[in-house]
């Protein structure tokens, strides 16, 4: 029995050094290749594919189409919800760095503020200038400003953020690539349906 032990072990690290082989000669196709055989194999006998969930994709953006005109924000109870500053703490740390200071040290300084606040039992937005000198010489009055939720709101121009002509620019965006989609997912169903005529 001794023996028989000994050499399964030696075929199975054999037969793991021929799988490391073959997938190093295989390459990154092959990988793809097999991905794609993985989900048709997960999926197969189901009436369902992943690409097939386009209608419910499709029939769930129109629901929240119809559904959005008909929501009511109340400014003020939004703006109250995120006045506390609890929210903008990473628009301090990085209000931080602007001022110089290295990512780590504003990213440990603005914990270190929050932390006081919550020990305090007070809000993020309501720690004055002296308290959060006391913690870093950086904090001033510029640094603590980015805490009013409506600056934060403004200040993130980038693409996806939150300030008005970015927000526009991406919902103007959006249409292009749902088209694109539709118009893909149409020709994979007729190259789909012709190859299996």
């Amino acid at each position: 029995m001794m023996p028989q032990k000994k050499e399964t072990r030696h075929l199975r690290a054999r037969s793991r050094e021929d799988v490391t082989r073959r997938r190093q000669r295989d390459g990154d196709a092959h990988a793809a290749q097999r991905f794609v055989d993985g989900i048709r194999a997960r999926f197969a006998g189901r009436s369902t594919t992943i690409l097939d969930t386009g209608p419910l994709v499709r029939g769930a953006v129109s629901a929240v189409r119809l559904a959005l005109p008909h929501v009511v924000f109340d400014r003020d109870r939004c703006l109250a919800a995120v006045s506390d500053g609890s929210t903008q703490a990473t628009d301090v740390a990085e209000a931080l760095v602007r001022k110089g200071i290295p990512f780590r040290e504003a990213y440990k300084a603005t914990g270190q503020l929050v932390h006081y606040a919550r020990e305090r039992n007070v809000t993020l937005a309501s720690v004055d200038v002296k308290a959060a000198r006391a913690i870093h010489s950086a904090f001033d009055e510029s640094v603590l400003a980015v805490i009013d939720p409506r600056a934060a709101v403004l200040a993130k121009k980038s693409l996806g953020g939150t300030a008005p002509g970015a927000s526009m620019s991406s919902l103007r965006g959006s249409a292009l690539p749902l088209r694109s989609l539709a118009t893909k997912r149409r020709a994979f169903r007729r190259s789909r349906a012709s190859s299996r005529d």
